[in-house]
């Protein structure tokens, strides 16, 4: 979105307007400072001294989407970006370093990580929640099968925090997908690929404006609705 005078053009940061939202409300500037530092401080058990304690900040981050109000957490996860530098501020909002990132190591197996999810009971009942409430659509409006807008868009955020927390993917697309592979599930690999975005969608989100098996969840660039997304694709 960009405002106008006779003397200037200025850019609208929907991102930092999100950010700065959050700080002038007392429950969303607590919970996220305390996410933050829960994320970024290093680990007293850990023998590399930038680790940190990825529990401790994905609980933090639990905690944080659990108890802030959607008004709050889908402008600061779902703000349209029209830069890098905005796509970025927005990539960070999970500190994805911390929370499932590990830059050095190869991405996890997905299959493996839905079995950790499906051992804990809470990740298990969001990841089904999820699939529900996400069930595309071709004919109704909204993407959905359930044609809960609203709902879709809390069953992803009660995904983050988990061991499939899905986030952008890079900082100059609005694609979101989980950091996770199929590239070694061998005879496993179809069932894998449902959950994989590299090797095309399966059950999840998503929305009108893209052929569904061109990648991952597109979480679209501008407000046109209501809600904060414009669309949604399937993820998983």
């Amino acid at each position: 979105m960009w405002c106008s005078s006779e003397s200037e053009v200025t850019t609208v940061n929907r991102c930092l307007d999100a950010a700065k939202a959050c700080n002038i409300d007392d429950t969303c500037q607590k919970l996220r400072t305390e996410y933050v530092s829960s994320c970024i401080q290093p680990s007293a058990r850990s023998p590399l001294p930038a680790a940190c304690n990825r529990p401790k900040c994905q609980k933090a981050l639990r905690k944080f989407f659990d108890r802030v109000p959607p008004d709050y957490t889908n402008e600061l996860l779902f703000c349209p970006c029209t830069d890098t530098a905005c796509g970025e501020r927005r990539r960070q909002t999970v500190v994805p370093v911390c929370s499932y990132e590990d830059k050095e190591k190869e991405k996890p197996n997905c299959l493996a990580q839905l079995r950790v999810c499906w051992s804990d009971y809470v990740c298990r009942s969001r990841w089904a929640q999820f699939q529900y409430d996400c069930q595309p659509s071709d004919t109704v409006a909204s993407g959905c099968t359930q044609d809960k807008y609203g709902a879709c868009l809390l069953a992803y955020t009660g995904l983050i925090g988990s061991t499939i927390t899905p986030n952008y993917l890079d900082n100059s697309t609005s694609n979101v997908a989980p950091w996770c592979s199929c590239a070694a599930s061998g005879n496993q690999r179809e069932q894998g690929s449902d959950q994989d975005p590299g090797d095309g969608p399966g059950p999840g989100l998503r929305g009108s404006d893209q052929d569904p098996g061109d990648g991952p969840l597109s979480l679209g660039t501008a407000h046109q609705r209501s809600g904060p997304v414009s669309a949604l694709e399937a993820m998983f």
